[in-house]
């Protein structure tokens, strides 16, 4: 989907989900948010490079051989996986082909970012969007005003995300 558009925000509810079925009483919301529940890995491409690099993945690699806690299933989440470069991408091309038992991946890409042909034939694609009107609801109820109908129509793009605008 587009960059904004809240993939993040889909995978961190998607956990939530996933993981407050086996356990109720903790305070999951919390784990997930600061990225330390011990079955989710994240990568994210660091402020100060420009792409996501190889020690990640290897951080990543361990991470995935190591027995996950209360046997239950683990994530490795990567965001804007365009961000690859070509060590990392053969580096998860690796774990891809060949993943430990009860293992998931969630990717993330920006729409127009290249993604190489051996990673995304190994994966389900799933497209996002959001229709003008949903994007008017959340710019609006992130504003708590209809803040959204005094924006420009120059200035209006239908394939902007509520991010853009915000």
């Amino acid at each position: 989907g587009h960059k904004g558009i809240g993939k993040s925000l889909f995978i961190n509810l998607f956990l939530k989900f996933v993981f407050s079925l086996n356990d109720v009483n903790s305070n999951i919301d919390n784990i997930i948010e600061n990225n330390s529940h011990p079955n989710i890995f994240k990568i994210n491409k660091n402020i100060d490079k420009n792409n996501i690099d190889i020690n990640q993945i290897r951080k990543m690699i361990h991470f995935q051989n190591l027995s996950s806690f209360n046997n239950m299933n683990k994530f490795i989440i990567i965001e804007d996986i365009e961000n690859l470069n070509i060590n990392s991408a053969n580096a998860l091309l690796k774990s891809l082909e060949e993943p430990n038992k009860n293992l998931f991946f969630l990717l993330t890409y920006n729409l127009g970012g290249k993604i190489p042909d051996t990673i995304k034939s190994r994966c389900l694609e799933f497209k996002m969007s959001l229709s003008i009107d949903e994007v008017k609801i959340i710019v609006n109820n992130y504003f708590n005003y209809n803040i959204y109908e005094l924006i420009s129509k120059d200035f209006v793009n239908h394939y902007n995300s509520p991010s853009f605008y915000i």
